[in-house]
C-alpha cells in the first residue's frame, strides 16, 4: 500500500521557495561572472544543436538572459535563482507525495533551501544547476507516474528529453530507476504502454543533439573521458566521493537524508517507490568507478530529503511535547 497523498503546505513550502530565490538574487552581485557563464555566453552567441563540450540549453539559455538584460551579472543569474527555488518547492512537493503532513513539507523544503549543493550550483548559472532542477522534476514526475500511471509518463519524457539537451546525466537517473523497478518493483507499470511512449518523447526531444554528435562523431565521449581521466579542474579522486556526499548537502543534514534512504528501501508505506533506494545506491557506484564528479548525484537529495522528513518531523513534534511538559513541571516547581 502506498502512503497517501495528503494536502500541500503551500504556505510554508511556497515561502521557503521564494525566500531561497530571493536571497540568491540578493547576493547574485557579490561574486564575479564565473568562467563557465562567460563561456556560455559566448558560445549561446553562435546557436547550435551542441557544441563540442556540451549540449545546447544553457549556453543558449545564458546568451538570451545576457541580452535581454544587457550584460547585466544579475540578469544572467535570474534563472538561477528561479530554478532554485523550484527545487525547493519540489522537494515539500515529495515529501507531501510520501504522506509527509505540513511539518513534514517544511523541513523538507527547508532542509533543501540550506543544502550546499543547492546554494552553490544556484549562485550562478551552470548546466549543473539546470541538471539538479530536472533531476528534481523528474523525481516527482516518476513519484507520481509509478503510483498514478497513465499520462504522467508522458510529462517524465518531455522533462527527461529536455533536460538531456542539458547534460547526459538524466539518462543515467532514468536507466537507474529502470534498472531499480526491474529489481524491486513495481513491474507492473512496465506493463503498460505509457512509460514506453514517456521514453519516446524523451527521445524525440533529444534527437537534435543526438544528430549533432553523430554529425560531428561524438565528441561528448572525448569530453567524458578526459573528465574520468581528471582532466577537468573540478574532477576529484575516486576515494574522495564519499567525503563530498557527505558536505554535498550538509554534515547536519545527513540524518535526514540517510533516513530517507532507508524508509524508501524498507517502508512498506513506501514500497511503490522502493526503486529510488537501489537506484540512488547504483548511480554512487557507477560515477565512481567511471570517475564522475561528486556533484553528479545531488539531484538525488530532494527525493531523500523528502522521504527522510516525516520521521524528522515526528521526532521533532514529540520533543517539542517532552520540552513544553518538562517546562510545566519546573514552573509548577517553582510556584
Amino acid at each position: 500500500m502506498a502512503a497517501a497523498r495528503v494536502a500541500t503546505a503551500r504556505g510554508p513550502v511556497g515561502l521557503l521557495g521564494v525566500g531561497t530565490a530571493v536571497l540568491l538574487l540578493a547576493v547574485a552581485a557579490r561574486y564575479g561572472p564565473h568562467r563557465d557563464e562567460m563561456y556560455f555566453v559566448r558560445v549561446g552567441g553562435a546557436p547550435g544543436w551542441g557544441y563540442v563540450d556540451q549540449p545546447p540549453l544553457t549556453p543558449l539559455l545564458a546568451h538570451a538572459f545576457d541580452a535581454l538584460t544587457g550584460g547585466s551579472l544579475v540578469g544572467l543569474r535570474v534563472p538561477s535563482a528561479l530554478m532554485a527555488g523550484l527545487v525547493v518547492v519540489l522537494t515539500g512537493l515529495l515529501a507531501a507525495e510520501f504522506g509527509g503532513g505540513r511539518r513534514a513539507q517544511a523541513i523538507a523544503a527547508a532542509s533543501a533551501a540550506v543544502s550546499s549543493f543547492l546554494l552553490a550550483t544556484a549562485h550562478l548559472l551552470s548546466t549543473t544547476t539546470v541538471d539538479v532542477l530536472v533531476w528534481t522534476l523528474l523525481s516527482w514526475l516518476v513519484v507520481r507516474a509509478l503510483r498514478d500511471g497513465g499520462a504522467v509518463w508522458l510529462a517524465v519524457g518531455a522533462v527527461a528529453g529536455i533536460g538531456l539537451e542539458n547534460k547526459l546525466q538524466p539518462a543515467f537517473l532514468l536507466g537507474a530507476l529502470l534498472i531499480g523497478v526491474l529489481t524491486v518493483g513495481p513491474r507492473a507499470a512496465l506493463r503498460s504502454r505509457w512509460p514506453w511512449l514517456g521514453g519516446a518523447v524523451a527521445l524525440a526531444l533529444w534527437a537534435p543533439n543526438l544528430v549533432w554528435q553523430a554529425a560531428h562523431g561524438f565528441p561528448m565521449f572525448a569530453v567524458a573521458a578526459s573528465i574520468a581521466a581528471g582532466g577537468s579542474a573540478s574532477s576529484q579522486p575516486w576515494y574522495l566521493f564519499p567525503p563530498f556526499l557527505v558536505v554535498l548537502v550538509s554534515p547536519l543534514l545527513v540524518p535526514v537524508w540517510a533516513l530517507g534512504w532507508w524508509r524508501l528501501a524498507r517502508d512498506p508505506a513506501l514500497a511503490t517507490w522502493r526503486a529510488f533506494a537501489p537506484a540512488s545506491a547504483l548511480l554512487v557506484v557507477v560515477f565512481m568507478a567511471t570517475g564522475g564528479k561528486p556533484y553528479y548525484v545531488a539531484g538525488l537529495y530532494p527525493v531523500l530529503l523528502a522521504a527522510g522528513a516525516a520521521p524528522v518531523a515526528a521526532w521533532t513534534r514529540r520533543s517539542t511535547t517532552r520540552a513544553r511538559l518538562l517546562g510545566r513541571r519546573w514552573s509548577s516547581r517553582w510556584r
